[in-house]
């Protein structure tokens, strides 16, 4: 899955799909309930999570 552009869409609120909706619900939830979450839906809170900290396809690339 292309996350980079899934998390784009979702969290530009221009996403209207499921995948967007799933992952602004992510957004949302608090630890406990991101935890359930995970256990139906676990690559998209990594992807979130890795969104969120930047690391992986979402890191910051350093200009030169």
């Amino acid at each position: 899955m292309e996350w980079d552009m899934e998390m784009a869409a979702a969290m530009g609120s221009y996403g209207t799909w499921f995948t967007s909706h799933l992952l602004r619900l992510i957004a949302k939830a608090d630890t406990e309930n991101r935890e359930r979450i995970r256990l139906g839906f676990p690559d998209h809170v990594a992807a979130y999570e890795r969104w969120l900290t930047n690391v992986g396809e979402f890191a910051v690339k350093e200009e030169v």
